[in-house]
């Protein structure tokens, strides 16, 4: 697919899909819910890419886990906002130099959250530091590589409840749940 490597036509290509209908996948929630936000940022290079952090193993949740940059919503901001500033904060990336592109639809998790992913891009030249204090390695995945990703579905157990989640191996790291779903859901607009 030689769009895979041009970045307007990429943009393109996720501007002409259907506007989801910002329903929730995943599991619906009863009990009090966290919203979150996270940030696909696609970056224009020769073979364009996102960015995923690898967590620190320091953090009292979800250490070690590669996700995506983003985190739970501060009051009185936006979902977008948070996406925002998280990712500026887990990566230094100037929030002036993302422009959003899309939401996605949301996901639920079993710990009590709502992700709520959005697609933004970077047509400028970035150079993603990860903050020590969240992030122990920035991690990097064309939009090729990631097409290609066999996406698994795997048996978990949390706490007394079996359940299925997706996930892929990059680079030696294992990407799964929230996150897996995800980019499984965003490999599917591409494909």
């Amino acid at each position: 697919m030689a769009w895979q490597n041009n970045f307007d036509t990429l943009l393109s290509r996720i501007q002409m899909r259907c506007r989801p209908k910002l329903k929730s996948r995943g599991y619906q929630l009863k009990a009090q819910v966290k919203n979150a936000a996270v940030l696909i940022l696609l970056v224009e290079a020769d073979k364009p890419y996102l960015l995923l952090t690898h967590r620190s193993a320091l953090l009292k949740h979800h250490a070690n886990q590669v996700c995506l940059p983003g985190g739970r919503q501060d009051l009185g901001e936006s979902l977008f906002d948070t996406a925002l500033r998280e990712t500026e904060e887990e990566l230094n990336i100037p929030r002036e130099q993302i422009n959003l592109l899309t939401q996605m639809e949301t996901i639920e998790t079993p710990s009590g959250y709502r992700i709520h992913p959005f697609i933004g891009y970077t047509k400028q030249n970035i150079t993603a530091v990860a903050n020590p204090a969240e992030v122990q390695g920035v991690i990097q995945i064309t939009i090729e590589d990631l097409l290609a990703k066999n996406i698994l579905v795997q048996e978990y157990k949390m706490g007394s409840r079996q359940h299925r989640v997706l996930s892929f191996s990059h680079q030696q790291l294992l990407i799964w749940g929230a996150t897996a779903a995800i980019l499984d859901q965003f490999k599917r607009w591409l494909i």
